[in-house]
């Protein structure tokens, strides 16, 4: 993730008049109209309107995550993040004379604790988090000299004083960038069910040059494989960018699946040649095994750029992607919206507003709550927060201007974790909301 601060100008315009004396009359008479000379006029910058719902928490304070050695490429990143007891979880790059991977926690009143999952090389994404029973699942990418490793670890104590129990790694060979996601079905507690753990990511197959979504699955107390890796993806498939969830009774995996190249006519005004690449669904058991054909969520005449996905408590999926048609004339688009029943039946939705920019949409859930609230970046250093309702429609999506220069994480009922780049270092804060 890089994030950058936006710097805002402020432009003030002089206006001269005459002078008029107490008499009425002009102190100065007027210039001759041929050596009138006009002030350049700047445009007056429009005032956006925005909501105030979002404050910081009352008492919080900011925890700072910052390199411990400068050097040139010193810079903070996180990835996932989650609620725990006693606060919330980060996955988090801190990259200085050497690159670590934490997770760490924080409680929004300035407490926090780090778990180091040790040196990572190379060029990687920040760890990925699940949650079971009150510990933390972590996934993690470091380089070896001639793999791409995907390692898996257990966090317990979490919010008071975190250990580290490696488990189960992958050899991911090294080509196309590789998108990984991890999740716990069932619970990790005594009595109530045995939890288990799926790991997902996306591998280049050299033989076929296509991608496809792999699964590893884990027992997450032990820490030991309980199915080895296998494919998830239909075996004809182009699949990329997986993303998996838990559910009742088991797990959802999305990806993006690439169709074949398409054919614009020439002389329109389109601007780029593409291959469609459809959002895709598939429902899986608590051992990964997959429950009927994976659902192809978008149109095939349709490109999606990035997406979102939340798992409903009361069942089902809900979906945030940005897509466009293929051969499309304009670069901006709407954030669309999917909710998915366990039957596979669909509702779609829509998210619009005037000052939406570019980039991926998040999804908060509640915790305990299947509201869903929807957020996604404004044109500059801003901030669009709304809710989803049942019917897959958004309400109250808007400017938030508490949030301005700030990145929605996670959320916990009425709190939302929030990231603040500062320079190199990275702020973490909790702020209260009210839509």
């Amino acid at each position: 993730m890089v994030l950058r601060r936006a710097h805002y100008l402020s432009f003030f315009l002089l206006v001269s008049c005459d002078l008029v004396s107490s008499n009425g009359d002009k102190k100065e008479s007027a210039p001759e109209k041929g050596d009138e000379k006009l002030a350049l006029l700047e445009p007056a910058a429009e005032e956006k309107a925005s909501l105030q719902r979002c404050s910081p928490l009352p008492g919080g304070k900011q925890v700072t995550l910052r390199p411990t050695a400068q050097s040139n490429s010193s810079s903070t990143e996180v990835g996932s993040a989650t609620s725990v007891a006693g606060g919330y979880a980060v996955g988090a790059l801190i990259h200085g004379a050497e690159t670590h991977a934490h997770v760490h926690v924080v409680d929004g009143r300035g407490r926090s604790q780090l778990a180091d999952l040790g040196r990572v090389h190379g060029s990687v994404d920040p760890p990925q988090l699940a949650l079971v029973g009150d510990d933390v699942i972590a996934a993690f990418m470091d380089n070896d000299a001639g793999h791409q490793r995907l390692r898996l670890a257990r966090v317990t104590s979490i919010a008071s004083r975190p250990e580290v129990a490696f488990g189960p790694e992958v050899l991911v060979p090294r080509g196309e960038e590789t998108t990984f996601s991890v999740s716990v079905a069932g619970s990790g507690d005594s009595g109530t069910g045995r939890a288990g753990g799926l790991l997902v990511w996306d591998d280049l197959d050299k033989s076929s040059q296509k991608s496809r979504i792999l699964a590893l699955s884990f027992d997450p107390l032990s820490m030991k494989v309980s199915k080895k890796e296998r494919l998830i993806s239909p075996a004809n498939e182009d699949a990329v960018s997986p993303t998996v969830l838990s559910r009742n009774g088991g797990f959802w995996v999305a990806w993006l699946s690439y169709g074949d190249k398409s054919e614009v006519s020439a002389g329109t005004d389109a601007l780029v040649e593409e291959r469609p690449r459809m959002l895709r669904v598939q429902r899986l058991s608590n051992s990964g095994d997959p429950e009927g054909e994976p659902l192809s969520v978008t149109d095939p005449h349709e490109t999606v750029f990035a997406y979102a996905a939340l798992a409903l408590k009361a069942g089902g999926l809900l979906i945030a992607y940005r897509g466009a048609s293929l051969g499309r004339t304009e670069g901006a688009s709407p954030i669309h919206l999917r909710k998915i029943g366990e039957d596979g039946s669909a509702i779609s939705g829509l998210a619009e507003h005037s000052e939406l920019g570019l980039g991926a949409p998040a999804l908060l859930g509640g915790g305990d709550s299947d509201l869903a609230w929807l957020s996604a970046r404004g044109k500059e250093n801003e901030i669009l927060l709304g809710v989803v309702s049942d019917s897959s429609q958004s309400s109250y999506f808007e400017l938030e201007g508490g949030l301005s220069g700030h990145i929605p994480l996670t959320r916990r009922g009425d709190e939302v974790l929030v990231a603040q780049p500062d320079g190199v270092d990275l702020k973490l804060s909790v702020f209260r909301c009210k839509l």
